[in-house]
């Protein structure tokens, strides 16, 4: 029953990173400019050096993350263990509600919380990407941007991954599957451009008609996993 519990908070986790906007925002400007420049299939594959660093900048955060919470949680007790989870739900109950009141911008377009002075550099940065490892660390530094969002749902699929059995290489397998689906927002907008052939005009009114409903699952996303938290992890 523990591993069930566990499986189903990670599959809310992952979903909470895959509601995430930043990347997906960057990744679209990024592909815009590098097709309107390149070939299509030279355009694909720096994207693909674009979606490897995103998924590189987690892969990163987690492995460091597992490791310095099994040095962590060896020296807690139960109850400095039980303040942590509380003190992690209240984090993820407070994020929810940023979400719902910040996340976005006012307006009818997809304005995220970054301030417009970064918003114009990574547009920046996105413009002139001229080499695979540009796509690349372009890829690896929008994660950072979004790691105050990013890290309690790490932490929290880093501790249900530790539930699971190691000898039986299900861990690694989850955090494969954990990181690869936090990618998935940029691998179908990369899907859009290429095989359906839209540009950049079609991909961002549509990603405006969905701004609510992205909005709505998201800040749900982290209230839940508060919830899921503090019912199945606390009491």
């Amino acid at each position: 029953m523990s591993v069930l519990t566990s499986l189903g908070i990670l599959l809310f986790a992952s979903f909470a990173c895959a509601f995430l906007q930043l990347t997906p925002s960057v990744f679209a400007i990024f592909y815009h400019y590098a097709s309107a420049k390149r070939s299509r299939e030279k355009a694909l594959d720096f994207s693909s050096y674009f979606i490897i660093g995103a998924e590189f900048m987690a892969a990163i955060v987690m492995i460091l993350l597992y490791f310095v919470m099994s040095e962590v949680l060896l020296t807690m007790d139960e109850s400095a263990l039980k303040i942590a989870r509380y003190v992690l739900a209240g984090i993820l109950a407070a994020l929810g509600i940023f979400v719902l009141l910040f996340y976005y911008r006012r307006g009818e377009g997809t304005e995220l919380f970054i301030s417009r002075k970064m918003a114009r550099a990574l547009t920046l940065q996105a413009k002139n990407v001229k080499k695979p490892s540009d796509a690349f660390l372009l890829g690896l530094s929008v994660g950072t941007l979004e790691i105050f969002f990013t890290l309690p749902i790490y932490i929290i699929a880093v501790f249900e991954i530790q539930n699971f059995p190691s000898k039986i290489a299900l861990q690694p397998l989850l955090t494969f599957v954990f990181i690869f689906i936090s990618v998935i927002p940029s691998m179908s907008i990369r899907g859009q451009f290429y095989r359906l052939h839209r540009n950049f005009a079609e991909i961002m009114r549509a990603r405006v008609r969905q701004k609510t409903f992205n909005r709505i699952m998201l800040g749900a996303s982290y209230i839940l996993l508060a919830v899921l938290l503090i019912s199945f992890r606390i009491f």
